[in-house]
């Protein structure tokens, strides 16, 4: 299995809160919400999305 990046605890965090707040507001979690977070490339923001939705 491909993990995503490693990223800094801070970046981490952020990127927990936009999931916690996709499922508060009703709605799944993308791959585009780790890009309002952290500019990357798009297959990188699916690596990462990848690893934050089986975390």
């Amino acid at each position: 299995m491909k993990r995503g990046p490693r990223l800094p605890a801070h970046v981490v965090d952020a990127l927990k809160r936009a999931r916690d707040q996709a499922a508060e507001e009703g709605r799944g979690f993308a791959p585009a919400d780790v890009q309002q977070v952290v500019k990357v490339p798009d297959a990188m923001a699916t690596a990462i999305h990848a690893d934050l939705i089986t975390t």
